[in-house]
């Protein structure tokens, strides 16, 4: 079902920094007979976010240009709170730490986890951007068969699950798998041993990275 509504002049989300991150308080019910069948409330921000990455006289720009306004991006890399995933609570997740200390970008680790929702409701609370990895790291993958078709389902799930979030900025394939590859030596080792072998990783990774995700 779609609905279309106008927004006459809305208020827009700011990152941390650069002003107020308002959101909107959305409820949509389900109704039918007059009975309420089902109600959902959302929190979303109104913004346009893009990632700038154009020639330049050095080269290539990589920012974030945050409702027309380009961004200097200051944060951390964020890894899971506890090895131990369920001893996790609400109360572990200090956004607000972040944002008093002026930062507007956290980078979900591909090594950690998909976090819990709370956690970027906090994040669009708190102004606080996030650059989101999928779930890859240190690590080349046999990305055929169902592992691939596995691989596209946690992909379409969890980007289904947080794309509302205004503090969404940016997915990334993986942390330090390219690296690993081609700067760590792993390709040159693996190519001595058995070239068409790592044809076959390069193009199991190219098909993961470059074509499902």
């Amino acid at each position: 079902v779609t609905v279309d509504f106008v927004l006459h002049k809305p208020k827009l989300w700011w990152s941390n920094g650069l002003g107020e991150p308002f959101l909107y308080r959305f409820r949509t019910d389900i109704i039918a007979g007059g009975e309420l069948l089902d109600s959902k409330t959302e929190r979303v921000g109104i913004r346009s976010l893009k990632v700038v990455h154009q020639p330049d006289k050095d080269g290539h720009t990589f920012y974030i240009e945050l409702n027309g306004r380009p961004v200097f991006a200051k944060g951390a890399n964020y890894i899971p709170s506890d090895n131990f995933l369920p001893r996790v609570t609400p109360e572990n997740y200090k956004i607000l730490d972040a944002a008093g200390v002026n930062m507007n970008m956290l980078r979900v680790w591909g090594g950690g986890i998909y976090e819990n929702d709370v956690f970027y409701d906090l994040c669009d609370e708190y102004g606080i951007m996030i650059w989101q990895d999928f779930m890859f790291a240190c690590s080349m993958y046999p990305a055929e068969g169902a592992l691939l078709d596995n691989i596209h389902q946690e992909a379409v799930d969890n980007v289904k699950r947080l794309r509302n979030h205004a503090c969404i900025a940016l997915w990334c394939g993986n942390n330090e798998c390219q690296d690993a590859w081609l700067g760590w030596g792993w390709k040159c080792e693996i190519e001595r041993q058995n070239k068409e072998y790592a044809d076959k990783i390069w193009a199991q990774y190219r098909q993961q990275y470059h074509v499902n995700l």
